[in-house]
């Protein structure tokens, strides 16, 4: 009986022992995946942080969830008062208000997607004064703790719109003045 109760108390010990093995191993797997994940989410901040574009991450509600450096620049809104606001009430422009408000609710309700992942969009934003500028606008979705999320990548083109403007200006005086020189030279030549 004793060489029996031995026999089973060897088995228990070491199933105990290969349990703490893997336990042990387990944990380690652990703390090797939570180093990866801080690494990972160490350099997507940095990437937010640097990036040259105001990035804009908002939840369904619209409510702004991350707000990077250059969003403080463009728009002119700190992060404390960006975070947690709408963005209806933050960056869109009055005359859009109700257009942005119909497509969110749109594409909440049947996931039809007129802007979302539809690469660079033009469109008009506005800042913390009113002003109203043109800026190339990607928006895109991703899955979250808090559920889905709209990223958004915007890009003030001001200066790039006032160069396309003042070309369009300048090609349109050199056919005026193109037109206006043909036309001098029929008449002359008319009264020759």
């Amino acid at each position: 009986t004793l060489v029996r109760l031995g026999s089973v108390l060897m088995v228990v010990v070491s199933m105990l022992l290969i349990s703490v093995v893997v336990l042990l191993r387990l944990l380690q797997i652990g703390r090797d995946q939570d180093r990866a994940q801080q690494i990972t989410d160490e350099r997507l901040a940095a990437i937010a942080s640097t990036s040259l574009d105001a990035i804009i991450v908002a939840d369904k509600a619209g409510r702004v969830i991350d707000y990077n450096t250059a969003a403080e620049r463009t728009f002119g809104y700190s992060r404390d008062e960006a975070m947690g606001a709408k963005l209806s009430d933050l960056i869109v422009p009055p005359a859009y208000v109700e257009a942005h408000e119909i497509g969110m609710t749109r594409y909440l309700s049947t996931g039809q997607r007129r802007m979302i992942g539809k690469g660079r969009v033009r469109l008009e934003t506005r800042d913390k004064t009113g002003r109203v500028f043109p800026v190339e606008v990607s928006i895109s979705t991703a899955r979250s703790d808090e559920g889905e999320i709209f990223v958004s990548f915007l890009r003030d083109i001001s200066a790039q719109v006032k160069a396309e403007q003042d070309l369009i200006e300048a090609r349109d005086s050199a056919v005026s003045g193109e037109k206006a020189k043909a036309k001098l030279l029929a008449v002359m030549s008319h009264e020759m």
